[in-house]
């Protein structure tokens, strides 16, 4: 009985992580997009200086992973932290047994759809700008 309350329980919040990622990526997306309009006449200049567009691309991915994977830290540290202060309270108000345990299979699930999602989401704005003659970024069109 208390495995299957478990395992019902882990598809709800699996589910839940399905869906908040689905949501992340849109908004990354666009996120990614904004960037790359304000930064389009910057990238023009990049690659009439010699930049090729597999350049570029690169220099974006690197950027985008460097936000996400700052994002991912800070966000795994702080989560942590609130979590084991919260069961502390609760521990010390219930009296009742506590495991701080990490289900490293699910942080490992989460970082690498983290970085799927980075990776397609830069490759698909990116492309968008690469097919634009330097010309026509430069001129802002």
């Amino acid at each position: 009985m208390v495995n299957e309350t478990m395992q019902a329980l882990t598809l709800i919040l699996s589910l839940i992580i399905a869906f908040l990622f689905l949501l992340s990526f849109f908004q990354f997306v666009l996120a990614v997009q904004a960037n790359l309009k304000d930064n389009q006449w910057q990238i023009g200049v990049l690659r009439a200086m010699g930049m090729n567009q597999g350049d570029v691309r690169v220099m974006t991915l690197v950027e985008s992973t460097s936000v996400i994977l700052s994002a991912i830290v800070l966000g795994f540290g702080v989560g942590y932290v609130m979590t084991v202060a919260t069961l502390s309270v609760i521990h010390i108000t219930q009296e009742m047994p506590i495991d701080y345990s990490i289900d490293w299979k699910m942080v490992g699930a989460l970082f690498s759809m983290a970085l799927l999602t980075v990776n397609y989401g830069t490759d698909l704005c990116i492309s968008q700008v690469s097919k634009k003659k330097i010309t026509a970024i430069l001129k802002g069109d």
